[in-house]
């Protein structure tokens, strides 16, 4: 393919993939993915953590002001940290106007780095929340007000949550990691922060765990 055809499929794509105006409430799956994949391209690479990939992306209108958030899986290859992989729920909100989550901190500095941050802006959506889900993700499920479920295998072995470290003193225990096995855990979102919620049962107006899975 020669570069002007490159560059005119390029164009084609982005059309399709960007919201068609910053006012318009209505967004489609291939427009979130793609201000999932443009805010993933703001995070630096290394030799520990690289290919960054958005999975389970989903729409959800979490508190009910009609202008949809979006919510997906944030993963990654790691090749033996220290610390826990990367395996973060992330909520993204709408771009306000002068917002700075869609503004490089050091505009000029670096050209890769200013024009990923003009496909943020494109996407009209940044990241607002996130938080590290220690265990394989089967299923997210929206509920709501707020309420996201989160459904999850924990691994007695694995990168995603450390059950051992090494220390000075020799290896030790943590306390993070949940016991392995399947585990539904509750997250509530606000603006800028989730903060995981216990499992209730009852009526409609409480949280409920997924009957199909174990409470953890």
């Amino acid at each position: 393919m020669c570069m002007k055809d490159f560059v005119s499929v390029f164009l084609v794509l982005s059309s399709i993939c960007m919201p068609a105006a910053a006012g318009v409430d209505e967004l489609t799956l291939p427009q979130a993915k793609y201000a999932a994949e443009a805010s993933i391209r703001l995070i630096p690479q290394d030799d520990i953590e690289f290919d960054h990939h958005a999975h389970k992306t989903a729409i959800a209108y979490l508190d009910q002001d009609r202008v949809p958030e979006i919510v997906y899986l944030l993963t990654v290859v790691n090749t033996g940290s220290t610390s826990d992989a990367t395996n973060d729920l992330v909520v993204m909100t709408r771009l306000k106007e002068g917002d700075k989550r869609g503004l490089s901190p050091y505009p000029g500095s670096s050209e890769v780095t200013d024009s990923d941050y003009t496909e943020v802006r494109k996407s009209g959506y940044a990241d607002d929340a996130r938080v590290h889900i220690p265990g394989e993700v089967e299923r997210l499920d929206i509920r709501g007000d707020k309420i996201i479920e989160v459904y999850f295998l924990a691994k007695e072995d694995s990168p995603i949550c450390k059950r051992f470290v090494e220390t000075s003193a020799g290896r030790k225990a943590t306390k993070h990691c949940p016991p392995p096995g399947w585990h539904t855990w509750v997250y509530a979102w606000t603006p800028g922060k989730l903060k995981r919620v216990e499992c209730l049962s009852g009526s409609m107006q409480k949280i409920r765990c997924n009957p199909d899975h174990d409470g953890g």
